[in-house]
């Protein structure tokens, strides 16, 4: 399996604004509910059927609370807004079966801003689905 580096990530949220400029780490989490099936035909075993499926877009970003990009966010996490957002791990390639895109609605619930001493200023997102993501590979 190849393998890659991550350099040139492109996000573009909110309202297909490229914030890629200023986000250090992204990724998006998948998840199914798994629902117990289990029965005393089971041997002893757990049987399990997929459920309900969502994921999450997490990233951060650097900033200073001046941001226009930042308080964008900020407005929408106030007002539990949805959100369009475009992902792909190479931005600067078109979209393929080795680079997809990735689009999808989010809704803003979890807001981190935090840093140390000496460090730089960011806050953490944490964006839940509403909806099924799309991918384009080609």
């Amino acid at each position: 399996m190849a393998k890659i580096v991550v350099t040139a990530l492109d996000l573009e949220m909110p309202d297909a604004t490229d914030i890629s400029s200023e986000i250090t780490a992204a990724n998006l989490e998948f998840t199914a509910e798994m629902k117990d099936t289990t029965d005393f035909e089971s041997a002893g075993w757990r049987e399990r059927i997929s459920g309900l499926k969502e994921f999450t877009l997490n990233f951060t970003m650097q900033i200073d609370t001046s941001n226009a990009n930042w308080n964008a966010m900020w407005t929408n996490f106030l007002a539990g807004t949805a959100m369009t957002f475009d992902a792909q791990v190479d931005g600067g390639s078109a979209a393929s079966t080795a680079n997809p895109s990735v689009t999808g609605s989010v809704i803003p619930n979890t807001h981190s801003v935090g840093g140390s001493i000496g460090e730089v200023h960011t806050v953490s997102f944490a964006f839940p689905s509403t909806g099924a993501p799309t991918f384009v590979v080609a």
